[in-house]
């Protein structure tokens, strides 16, 4: 099982993510991606957003508690 979160702090509205999954992102009131519903989509789908997000913004967790950047590889998380 992935999940997905936006890091608001780097995302700069492209919408890039929305329009390759939007079943799973939209923009906010402030131009900015939140994730509505990320089982709504395959793994596929995800890693696909992540890795076109221009600002690399996206990013998947796997339930082996690392984190996947935006070119699909795997780093270890710090902390939680």
């Amino acid at each position: 099982m992935v999940s997905v979160r936006v890091e608001r702090d780097l995302c700069i509205g492209s919408g890039k993510c929305v329009l390759l999954v939007p079943e799973t992102f939209q923009l906010d009131g402030e131009e900015i991606a939140i994730v509505v519903d990320a089982s709504a989509a395959t793994e596929e789908a995800l890693e696909r957003a992540a890795s076109r997000c221009p600002a690399g913004a996206i990013f998947l967790n796997d339930e082996a508690s690392h984190t996947r950047d935006r070119g699909g590889i795997d780093v270890q998380r710090s902390g939680s």
